[in-house]
């Protein structure tokens, strides 16, 4: 509960999580090329990635797309930490990324990520090891039409609030009437949202949904709410 007014009413916090299965998985694969000059690093980059994208479309039909990302161009991290002589040129460096798009199957996503890893494919991002809370991993699976299951949550949460209410009404010996607001919304997508501009700004790829999950059996939409019910004097 979080307020009581004159007990007239009564504000309350309802929750619910509701779970679905996946229908898309997101595979994220990354390609390093390294150049004496940094055009050379972006055309080795280019071609490659031109290359990998050929292979699993055509070694996969259940794709569904591939979307191509830069993350970096600059001096390759590795030997800038090192020491080096002043007169030494930089060492230009340009990173890639695919998100792959496709059926949330554990066995094909397996598939693909070996075929990529073969042809030379990073699966971690070596510019950002250490992204926080940002979901990460080569393979996620996640709930791309999730509207249905968001109202449900939604609806679910709203009688959980309810519940809620109608606990702190005996309380003050009242019973809870109607609804007089809903004073905030938050889902994981909105939450996500918020931080996207950050998430953005990174080098690193940003997935279509904030529904995911490592498991290609279940992805979990949680709904949180705030609602404020009128109080009415018990019948009783």
């Amino acid at each position: 509960m979080e307020s009581a007014t004159e007990n007239s009413t009564v504000s309350v916090t309802g929750s619910a999580i509701i779970v679905r299965q996946p229908d898309i998985a997101y595979i994220a694969l990354y390609v390093r090329m390294n150049g004496i000059l940094l055009e050379d690093a972006i055309r080795d980059a280019t071609n490659k990635l031109e290359q990998i994208s050929t292979t699993l479309k055509n070694s996969f039909p259940e794709i569904k797309e591939i979307q191509p990302k830069d993350i970096y161009v600059g001096e390759s991290k590795s030997y800038s930490f090192m020491a080096r002589e002043k007169a030494e040129p930089p060492q230009p460096e340009v990173i890639k990324g695919l998100l792959v798009l496709t059926s949330p199957h554990s066995d094909l996503t397996t598939k693909i990520v070996d075929t990529a890893s073969r042809m030379g494919c990073i699966i971690q991002n070596p510019t950002d090891p250490h992204l926080g809370s940002y979901p990460r991993g080569v393979v996620l699976y996640g709930l791309a039409d999730y509207e249905e299951a968001e109202q449900e949550a939604l609806e679910n949460a709203i009688t959980d609030a309810k519940e809620n209410a109608s606990k702190a009404a005996r309380i003050l010996n009242k019973q809870i009437n109607s609804i007089k607001e809903i004073s905030s919304v938050e889902t994981l997508r909105m939450k996500m949202a918020h931080d996207e501009t950050i998430w953005l700004n990174r080098n690193i790829i940003v997935f279509p949904t904030s529904y995911l999950s490592v498991s290609p059996q279940q992805v979990e939409v949680s709904v949180k709410v705030s609602v404020t019910f009128e109080l009415v004097n018990d019948a009783q």
